[in-house]
């Protein structure tokens, strides 16, 4: 299992970054908003060629994610799609693109574990 660390700073309410390539399965995301920041923020991932990997609103203080790929299930005559826990990993081979999004100038650490 690899690690790598990513420290992003929200300057003006966002920052992208982009990683290098990234060859392995996403095992999980762990983030970490400093103690003394009151608000939330919002995290997005998406692969370089467009894939959808991760949208987590309301994240504060330490969060561990196990993004899964999604599956499409029907309740109640509407289609949705669904966090299944026994789905796939994201098989990655490729840059990702990170969003962060939340108040005005707040580190967030991010750790990317990968298989």
């Amino acid at each position: 299992m690899t690690e790598q660390a990513i420290r992003i700073n929200t300057r003006d309410g966002q920052d992208v970054f982009t990683t290098d390539i990234f060859e392995g399965k996403l095992d999980a995301v762990i983030v970490r908003i400093p103690p003394t920041s009151i608000q939330k923020i919002t995290l997005m991932i998406e692969s370089e060629l467009g894939y959808f990997i991760l949208n987590r609103k309301d994240l504060e203080g330490v969060e561990y994610i196990a993004p899964r790929k999604r599956a499409v299930t029907q309740v109640s005559d509407k289609m949705r799609l669904q966090d299944i826990p026994s789905m796939d990993k994201f098989n990655l081979n490729e840059r990702l693109i990170i969003t962060v999004m939340g108040p005005k100038n707040i580190d967030v650490d991010l750790i990317l574990r990968l298989d």
